[in-house]
């Protein structure tokens, strides 16, 4: 995905701000269950094809949102320890 990709910081930043917003949204009006395992597809892919950069970005995403209390079922917490122990994280 190209907005992973951003190299404007304030435009990827407002960026993610508003995923985690609609993330907070959606799982506040229990939408989030009926797509969580397409997300997590999706991010699974992601990881897998992007760049190194792009996989840092998304990662801090994902923390971001297990420490707000948004996101943190167990396919989150897998997918975050995964990415953790991958040789190219700083």
């Amino acid at each position: 995905m190209k907005v992973f990709e951003l190299k404007d910081k304030k435009l990827r930043l407002l960026i993610f701000q508003t995923i985690i917003n609609n993330i907070d949204t959606m799982v506040k009006t229990n939408k989030f269950n009926n797509i969580e395992t397409q997300l997590i597809n999706l991010l699974n892919k992601l990881f897998s094809e992007g760049s190194d950069e792009m996989s840092r970005r998304i990662l801090k995403m994902l923390i971001r949102l297990y420490y707000r209390h948004l996101w943190t079922s167990k396919k989150l917490i897998n997918l975050i320890a995964m990415q953790i122990e991958r040789k190219d994280q700083k």
